[in-house]
């Protein structure tokens, strides 16, 4: 039986021309060819990178679409358990085969989940990209909890069932299995899960919030900040903090006469969304603890974020800090006022992402579907409810 061996690489080399990827890679031809004949491995490595490919274009930051890693994930992973555990090729694949994968993937062999995530590939200079021995197709989830949450088979079915009217359109195939398997409940696979909103909800979130927004020291007004562009335009970490490319600024916001305005990546290109009348509040309060005009200037320039010591932009870890310090403050205040320590609970487990979600959930009951997906842009919903599949 094969080892386990990544497949695809980054975003930069998944669309070269057959040739080209396996030079880039060395390895990975030969290790493709160590598969019988008959299940057509050659045929359906090339097809699956052209679907992935698809998803890799930039938006219009620059950035790489969170459904390119999405896809390369479920479509790796659904490779290389056909080809592995049920020695069939991809395309003969049928109902009750995909209901075995859904299950699989509910419950991976130790063998198949790393105990972090890993880079697929290696870059050696002069050679190519290497295959990590130390990857695996699944990791363990960051907050200890379990693989298995519906959001994430969501994820699985949505991505196959493209993939395999991909297979269709290209005469690979001729049925999808993916697309029968709404009738199969997935419950009974996430009764041990563990979400990754953590028991967190928007009461959760508004009392770091009212808590940040009663202190008057000033150490905490970068986090309250922070907290604020995720609760109120579900903006993800990664717009906000330093990347390679950008140090993001304060123009990421623009005063109109009703409403203060802030740019979106949407699926029409950039697109400009209102912001609720409440987060102008702690806008202008964050301007201020910077010593910056309540109005901006045009063209404004200044940095988002600054360090403490006043260097432009935080990068992840800063930012994911400096909002668990407040939260730590949060949960103080709280156990002063006496408030149970089930109902608090939630806080102590409380990351960027648990905030986020919980956001969004309220999005979508208080504003609805269309101003929530407006905020979210390019994002699919269901990659956002799933960190790190």
């Amino acid at each position: 039986m094969p080892s386990l061996h990544p497949l695809f690489s980054g975003a930069a080399s998944i669309a070269l021309n057959t040739p080209s990827y396996y030079k880039a890679h060395p390895g990975l031809a030969a290790y493709l060819e160590s598969f019988e004949p008959g299940l057509n491995v050659m045929q359906c490595m090339d097809a699956a990178r052209e679907f992935i490919s698809s998803y890799a274009s930039p938006n219009g930051a620059g950035e790489i679409p969170s459904s390119f890693r999405s896809s390369r994930v479920v479509i790796e992973r659904l490779l290389l358990w056909a080809w592995i555990i049920k020695n069939k090729s991809v395309e003969t694949l049928g109902y009750e085969d995909f209901r075995d994968f859904i299950a699989f993937s509910s419950a991976p062999p130790s063998h198949w989940v790393g105990d972090v995530a890993r880079h697929r590939f290696r870059w050696v200079e002069e050679v190519g990209y290497l295959a990590n021995p130390a990857w695996r197709p699944f990791c363990k989830p960051i907050d200890g909890g379990g693989l298995r949450t519906e959001s994430m088979f969501e994820l699985i079915v949505t991505y196959c069932a493209s993939f395999f009217d991909f297979l269709i359109n290209k005469r690979v195939c001729d049925t999808n299995p993916a697309r029968s398997v709404e009738k199969f409940s997935i419950q009974s696979l996430t009764v041990v899960s563990k979400p990754i909103d953590r028991g967190l909800t928007v009461w959760h979130v508004d009392q770091v919030l009212k808590v940040g927004a009663s202190l008057k020291c000033g150490r905490h007004e970068r986090a309250l900040f922070v907290v604020a562009i995720i609760r109120h335009l579900l903006m993800p970490l990664r717009l906000i903090a330093n990347s390679p490319n950008q140090t993001p600024s304060l123009s990421l916001f623009r005063n109109a006469e009703d409403a203060i305005h802030y740019f979106v990546d949407g699926l029409r290109g950039t697109q400009v969304v209102p912001a609720p009348a409440i987060f102008g509040t702690y806008l202008e309060r964050y301007r201020l603890s910077r010593g910056l005009p309540r109005i901006p200037p045009a063209c404004e320039q200044e940095p988002l974020l600054v360090t403490s010591h006043g260097r432009a932009g935080l990068t992840q870890r800063q930012i994911r800090n400096i909002v668990y310090e407040l939260v730590h403050v949060t949960i103080q205040e709280l156990e002063d006022q006496g408030c149970a320590s089930e109902v608090i609970a939630p806080l102590k487990s409380a990351c960027l992402d648990s905030i986020r979600i919980a956001s969004i959930a309220e999005s979508l009951v208080t504003n609805g579907v269309y101003s929530t997906q407006e905020k979210l842009g390019t994002e699919i919903f269901s990659s956002v409810l799933r960190r790190g599949l």
